[in-house]
């Protein structure tokens, strides 16, 4: 079988009608450019011992706190 290139990865991923993320900007770009979400889970904080950018995380995603080993 042919594997899937990382831009058909992303198109499929960003037309999922849920989103459960992880902290990786590939996730969160699938979650982002979704106009079929109706839920999407994040991760807080999104970095460990680091602030996270502004606006990094829009509002109407949910949030799960992160659990680091």
């Amino acid at each position: 079988t042919e594997k899937m290139k990382a831009l058909e990865v992303l198109a499929l991923m960003s037309i999922a009608s849920g989103h459960i993320i992880a902290n990786s900007s590939f996730s969160w770009w699938s979650a982002n450019l979704s106009s079929n979400s109706s839920v999407v889970l994040a991760p807080d904080p999104w970095f460990r011992g680091r602030t996270p950018p502004l606006d990094l995380i829009p509002n109407h995603w949910l949030l799960q706190t992160s659990e680091w080993d």
